[in-house]
């Protein structure tokens, strides 16, 4: 299990590739959605929430062995994405 900064840049970027207003949930989410490497998933994430403390959006994931200490110390340039670390 680790834990994920959701990029807010990113995830506006994507909204609006779609020509689609940006959109967080009011409440906790709980549907896994898919963490990739590149084009490979490599866990998913489970739960997340907005963070009015850190004013972040937060989200707890299960990912392979291998990636759980990239995540330790690492920002995603993808919002579920470990490609483009620092």
């Amino acid at each position: 299990m680790v834990g994920l900064e959701i990029s807010w840049e990113e995830l506006e970027r994507i909204y609006d590739e779609h020509s689609l207003p940006p959109h967080l949930p009011a409440a906790a989410w709980r549907t896994p959605i898919p963490v990739y490497d590149g084009r490979r998933q490599v866990g998913r994430a489970t739960s997340g929430t907005w963070s009015p403390i850190l004013k972040k959006n937060l989200a707890l994931a299960t990912v392979e062995s291998r990636y759980a200490r990239w995540a330790l110390d690492c920002r995603s340039s993808r919002p579920w994405s470990t490609s483009g670390g620092r």
